[in-house]
């Protein structure tokens, strides 16, 4: 009897490991419900910008060797990929901002449309030493679709002198 009892009790227990394992493992997609009272009453967007968003890019423009007292000038490339394989993505804004926080220019005179995965990118010359280390891209960007993937962006920085060999990748950081 013991062991029918501590069989059925192992049967039990191996079952609902199971189970938790599988539910854990499996991958819920979630597609938003949307009524009109949610696009009368505000909550969602009737505009064509149904998905805004602003991410933020470090950029290093020159980087100060401590040791030598030399400014290293370096060149950054700023990738925005659109990795959504049906929907459109609009760069809205692309505005290039000093060490200090100051606006220095407009990367972009007008929207800038990127299909389905494609990629659009903005450079920072080696010759364009006025953001300093600290400088920064605030990109704006907007979707008709709310069920858009957020495009992946990056930023690759590089010394093309062979001088130094410095190269490095960052992401950018959705602001809201």
């Amino acid at each position: 009897m013991k062991k029918i009892i501590l069989t059925v009790a192992s049967v039990i227990t191996l079952s609902s490991c199971t189970q938790n394992k599988i539910k854990d493992t499996l991958d819920y997609k979630r597609i938003p419900m949307i009524s009109n009272s949610m696009i009368s009453s505000g909550e969602i967007s009737s505009s064509n910008k149904a998905v805004s968003k602003t991410v933020y890019v470090s950029i290093y423009s020159n980087l100060l060797n401590y040791d030598t007292d030399e400014q290293i000038a370096l060149q950054s490339h700023v990738s925005i990929r659109n990795i959504d394989p049906e929907e459109t993505v609009t760069l809205s804004s692309a505005v290039y901002y000093d060490i200090n926080g100051k606006k220095i220019r407009d990367l972009i005179s007008q929207p800038l449309s990127i299909g389905a995965l494609a990629t659009q990118e903005l450079v920072i010359k080696t010759s364009d030493l006025e953001g300093g280390s600290g400088a920064k891209i605030l990109l704006d960007w907007h979707s008709e679709s709310i069920l858009i993937k957020h495009p992946l962006i990056e930023v690759l920085t590089t010394d093309l002198s062979k001088k130094h060999g410095i190269s490095f990748l960052n992401k950018g950081v959705t602001l809201d």
